[in-house]
C-alpha cells in the first residue's frame, strides 16, 4: 500500500498561533453568546468617537424651525433671520472594566504534562467576557433605585426574579449612581419633578418623553436622588390594567407624527404573549414577507413582533421579564445609542506580570454611554407601567 506524505508541514499550520494566549483573549470581543436582545441591537448599532481629556460627548439637538413665509408676487427678498435651531447636548462618558488574576505557580502547573495553560487562560477570559455582557445586559435596564453599599451592589439580589441570578457584584461605585452608564428607563422617564439628560432640562418641549399608566396610577416617582422623574415600578405600583392593543395604538398616537420614526419595543415575555395572540396571524414576520421585515430579526432576535400602522416592533427581553414585568419601553436606534471610544470599546489588556511579585492579570476596559445623537430627540422615546397579561 502506498502512503502519501503531507504535504504542508506543522509549521504551516499555524501551529505557534494556535497556542497563542494572546489569540485566546480575542474571545473577549464577542459578547453576543450572553447579550440580551437590548444589548444586541445597541451594539449593531453604536457609534466611535474619540474622547478628549474631559471625556465628554457633544451632539446637536434641534430645537426649532424656520418661518416658511408667503410670497404675494415674483420679486422675492428672501427674508435671514439669525436664529441657530440648534443646541448643545453633553455627555459624560463613563469607565467599567472586569479583570481576572492568576500566578506563576498556577501557571508553570498548567504548562505541564495533559494540563493546558491556555485552556486556563480561556476560562478566565470567558468569565470576564461573560460578566461584562451581563453587566450590561442589566444596565440599559436598571432603575437606579439600587441600594449602594460600599460602593457596591448585587446582581444576584437585583435580579432574583431570574431562575439562575448571577452571582456578581457591580462596585466600585462610589455612594452615588453617577458614575454608571444611563439607562433605557432613564431616558425614558417624563417630566414630573423635573430632570436633566444631556445637561438639557426635561421642562424644554423638545426634550419630553410620552409615558402612559394603566390604572396603577399610584405609581411613584422619584423627586430626590440621581433617578428623579423614573418611575418606581415595583414598590409603589399595586393595581394593573390588562394589556390591550387598544392601549398601544392610544399611546402610540401620541409619539408619531408625520411619516413616523421606526420604533422598537422591549417587552417581558407575559405582555408579548399578549401582544402575540391578538397579531400572531397577521403581523408577525415570515421568513418571507417583507412588508413586516424588522431589521433586529437579521441579528438572531426571533421573538419579533411588527405593528405595521405604528412602524413599532415588539421584542422580547429577559432583563425587561426579570426588572419590569408590567412595563413597556419604546426607543428607535436613530435617537439612542450606544456610544464607545474606539480606543477603549474595549482596551483590551492580556495577561501581563505584575512587577514585584509572581500575579498575572488582563483586563477589559470600556468608556462609553447610552447618548442621544446628532439630530436625535427624547420625544422618540416613551414608557407605558402598570399594566398586566389577562
Amino acid at each position: 500500500m502506498a502512503y502519501t506524505d503531507p504535504t504542508f508541514d506543522a509549521g504551516s499550520w499555524i501551529t505557534e498561533n494556535i497556542a497563542d494566549i494572546r489569540l485566546v483573549m480575542e474571545g473577549i470581543y464577542d459578547i453576543h453568546q450572553d447579550a440580551s436582545p437590548t444589548l444586541q441591537i445597541l451594539m449593531a448599532n453604536s457609534m466611535s468617537e474619540e474622547v478628549g481629556p474631559a471625556r465628554q460627548i457633544h451632539t446637536k439637538i434641534r430645537h426649532g424651525l424656520y418661518d416658511v413665509r408667503v410670497a404675494p408676487n415674483s420679486k422675492i427678498r428672501f427674508e435671514t433671520p439669525d436664529i441657530d435651531p440648534f443646541h448643545q447636548a453633553t455627555w459624560d462618558m463613563k469607565r467599567w472594566y472586569a479583570s481576572a488574576g492568576t500566578d506563576y505557580e498556577e501557571m508553570m502547573l498548567y504548562g505541564r504534562g495533559n494540563r493546558s495553560r491556555i485552556k486556563l487562560v480561556e476560562e478566565k477570559v470567558e468569565i470576564v467576557r461573560q460578566s461584562l455582557a451581563i453587566k450590561m445586559n442589566y444596565s440599559i435596564f436598571s432603575d437606579w433605585m439600587e441600594t449602594i453599599t460600599g460602593g457596591s451592589f448585587s446582581l444576584e439580589d437585583e435580579l432574583s426574579e431570574n431562575p439562575v441570578p448571577p452571582s456578581m457584584n457591580i462596585s466600585g461605585m462610589g455612594s452615588t449612581h453617577t458614575n454608571r452608564i444611563f439607562s433605557l428607563p432613564m431616558f425614558t422617564r417624563t417630566h414630573a419633578t423635573g430632570h436633566t439628560m444631556g445637561n438639557i432640562s426635561s421642562a424644554n418641549a423638545y426634550w419630553k418623553t410620552t409615558s402612559t399608566l394603566g390604572t396603577g396610577s399610584d405609581a411613584a416617582r422619584a423627586t430626590t436622588g440621581d433617578n428623579i422623574d423614573i418611575c418606581n415600578n415595583g414598590g409603589s405600583m399595586t393595581t394593573f390594567e390588562n394589556l390591550t392593543v387598544a392601549a398601544i395604538r392610544t399611546h402610540l398616537n401620541k409619539v408619531q407624527r408625520g411619516a413616523g420614526t421606526e420604533l422598537l419595543c422591549a417587552t417581558p415575555a407575559d405582555l408579548y404573549d399578549v401582544l402575540e395572540d391578538y397579531l400572531l396571524s397577521e403581523r408577525r414576520r415570515g421568513a418571507n414577507d417583507s412588508d413586516n421585515a424588522s431589521p433586529i430579526m437579521d441579528l438572531g432576535i426571533n421573538a419579533v413582533i411588527r405593528m405595521i400602522s405604528r412602524n413599532c416592533t415588539f421584542y422580547v427581553d429577559n432583563m425587561m421579564t426579570d426588572l419590569w414585568p408590567n412595563s413597556l419601553f419604546f426607543w428607535s436606534t436613530d435617537h439612542l445609542k450606544l456610544q464607545l471610544d474606539p480606543g477603549m470599546g474595549p482596551w483590551l489588556v492580556p495577561f501581563e506580570r505584575i512587577p514585584g511579585g509572581n500575579m498575572y492579570a488582563m483586563g477589559a476596559v470600556y468608556l462609553g454611554n447610552l447618548i442621544i445623537p446628532d439630530g436625535g430627540s427624547r420625544r422618540a422615546l416613551s414608557e407605558m407601567h402598570g399594566y398586566d397579561a389577562p
